[in-house]
C-alpha cells in the first residue's frame, strides 16, 4: 500500500509486521492498512506486541485468530491493553469460559472492543437473559454477532416472535433475516402484521 505522507520504510515496517502475523495477501494488507491507517504511526513492538501477546500467550488464541483479527478488526490494536484485558474480564464475568472466549473471539475478534458491562451491550444482554431466557455465557460462543444489532431490532423482533409463541432460540439467524423472511420463516406470520405490531409497540 502506499499512503500520503508516510515514510516507505514505516510502510514497509508495517508490512513486515502484519506478514510475520499471518497477514501476507497483498489485497489483505492494504485493506488493514486502508482501515487502521494508525497502523503506521504506531511504534508496533511497542504498542502492538503486547496486545498480540496477550492474545496469544493469555487467551491462547491460535494464530489464526489473531491473523483475522487483524484483518476484520484491526482497530482493536489501537486500543490499550488494559482496557482489552478489562472487556476480557467482564466478559469471564458472565460466565464464559476459556473454550467459550475463543469460540467468540474467532468468530467476532471485534468483540475485544466491546465492554459488555457498560449500555448499549449491558442492556442488550440483561433482555437476553431475563427477556428472551437465555444465558449470556452459552448464547455469545454460538451467536457472537448478537451484540451488534440494536436493542430495538432485538426488542421489536423478540416480542413479536413471543406473541406469536414462537421460539426465539437462533438469535441472530430471525435478527440477520430482512423483514419478510423474519415474519414469515421465523414468526409464521406476514410482513404487513410485524409492521402494525412495530407501530403499535
Amino acid at each position: 500500500p502506499s499512503v500520503v505522507g508516510v515514510s516507505s520504510s514505516k510502510i514497509k515496517a508495517a508490512r513486515d509486521w502484519l506478514v510475520t502475523r499471518g497477514v501476507s495477501d497483498a489485497e489483505k494488507l492494504r485493506s488493514v492498512v486502508m482501515r487502521f491507517p494508525q497502523l503506521l504511526s504506531h511504534d508496533l513492538e511497542i504498542k502492538m506486541d503486547p496486545i498480540v501477546r496477550y492474545m496469544m500467550d493469555d487467551l491462547r488464541l491460535p494464530h489464526g485468530v489473531v491473523a483475522r483479527a487483524l484483518t476484520t478488526a484491526p482497530d482493536v490494536f489501537g486500543r490499550k491493553l488494559e482496557t482489552i484485558q478489562a472487556n476480557v474480564e467482564a466478559l469471564r464475568a458472565l460466565g464464559l469460559t476459556s473454550i467459550d472466549l475463543t469460540r467468540y473471539l474467532a468468530a467476532f475478534p471485534g468483540g475485544l472492543k466491546i465492554d459488555v458491562s457498560k449500555d448499549p451491550y449491558r442492556a442488550k444482554l440483561e433482555y437476553l437473559e431475563h427477556t428472551l431466557g437465555q444465558k449470556p455465557s452459552t448464547t455469545l460462543p454460538v451467536h457472537p454477532m448478537y451484540l451488534t444489532y440494536s436493542l430495538s431490532r432485538i426488542a421489536s423482533r423478540g416480542r413479536f416472535l413471543q406473541s406469536r409463541e414462537r421460539s426465539t432460540n437462533g438469535v441472530t439467524a430471525w435478527l440477520s433475516a430482512n423483514d419478510d423472511i423474519f415474519a414469515e420463516k421465523f414468526a409464521r406470520s406476514t410482513t404487513e402484521d410485524f409492521g402494525v405490531f412495530c407501530a403499535d409497540l
